[in-house]
């Protein structure tokens, strides 16, 4: 009896180690866009790369106009705008080791104040800071102890390619055979902003005062930072020392907001927002921190996002200003 015990819990673990190869091996070459998008572009030009990365705040950066400036000044370099709606950096942590093959010599990675919104702000009677640092010095440190034991064994090819989330990877394909979906996000393979697909008629612009009435309509709360336990800052700082692992320089900067996004959040979630920032480049990492630069300017769509046309070059301008100064740097 033990003995079949037994070799039914091995015939178990067996299958589920085969079923997690399969899935994980077929998943991302069928139904993942990055995946993708990264084995098409890999071969098809040796010029160094530079990656934008983010949300929809990101997205709307005319990568067209961008590459252009760069090899007006006498630059080489390839711009790609990977930017994917709604992106936050436990989701791009998915995907970050496909990204990582194409080698590029540079990311810049646009973040916003929402990425990092969830438990609200830290109440009275919660643990002070002194008390969790004194926690923390009597607790073994298990993400320490797994990055120096298990690490080193999974920092190789095999394991840099299956996705952060197993589980989400898993429910996906369980999903694409119950719904008989071929597509699970657009993708257009020979773009340069490849994920984030402008649409054909541009968004009119909407004047601030028109934005403010809109927005106190909608009466929508921001549940503001945890500047002590936030899952998200923490996912950006691991992607920021996985990208350098790879001696992949990455810039971080702020997406703008209008001046009606920027009353609307408390001078403490911004002041939260300035210390995260603070911290990243403290690190040494390259921060621009000049979300307000358009704030009254008429160049909103709604309250955080640039009009996509010419009208709202002004950003695109900046962002490439800042790529060329980075590769000369």
């Amino acid at each position: 009896m033990n003995l079949k015990i037994s070799l039914t819990v091995l015939i178990g673990i067996f299958v589920a180690i085969i079923a997690f190869y399969v899935i994980m091996n077929w998943y991302p070459s069928n139904f993942d866009p990055v995946y993708t998008w990264t084995e098409h572009i890999k071969n098809e030009s040796d010029n160094p790369k530079i990656l934008l990365l983010g949300s929809s705040h990101t997205g709307v950066l005319d990568t067209n106009y961008i590459q252009k400036y760069v090899i007006s000044n006498g630059l080489e370099h390839e711009v790609y705008n990977l930017a994917i709606t709604s992106d936050y950096p436990t989701r791009r942590a998915q995907t970050i080791g496909y990204i990582s093959e194409l080698k590029p010599e540079m990311v810049f990675y646009g973040i916003e104040i929402r990425m990092f919104e969830g438990q609200g702000n830290v109440k009275q009677e919660q643990l002070t800071a002194l008390q969790i640092s004194e926690i923390k010095n009597v607790m073994p440190n298990a993400k320490e102890f797994f990055q120096k034991t298990v690490f080193p064994l999974t920092d190789n090819d095999f394991f840099t390619k299956i996705p952060k989330s197993p589980k989400i990877v898993t429910l996906q394909t369980i999903k694409h055979f119950v719904r008989d979906s071929n597509h699970t996000s657009s993708l257009d393979i020979n773009s340069n902003r490849p994920f984030f697909n402008i649409k054909n008629e541009v968004s009119p612009i909407k004047e601030l005062e028109e934005l403010k009435k809109e927005w106190e309509l909608k009466n929508l709360k921001f549940n503001g930072i945890n500047p002590q336990i936030n899952r998200e800052f923490d996912a950006l700082k691991d992607l920021i020392s996985e990208l350098e692992s790879k001696n992949i320089k990455v810039v971080i900067f702020a997406t703008p907001k209008s001046s009606v996004y920027l009353n609307w959040l408390t001078s403490e979630d911004k002041v939260i927002f300035d210390q995260m920032l603070e911290e990243i480049e403290e690190s040494g990492i390259t921060v621009y921190n000049e979300y307000d630069t358009y704030a009254n300017y008429n160049i909103w769509t709604d309250i955080d996002h640039v009009v996509e046309s010419k009208l709202g070059i002004v950003y695109s301008e900046d962002i490439a200003k800042k790529i060329v100064e980075e590769i000369k740097r």
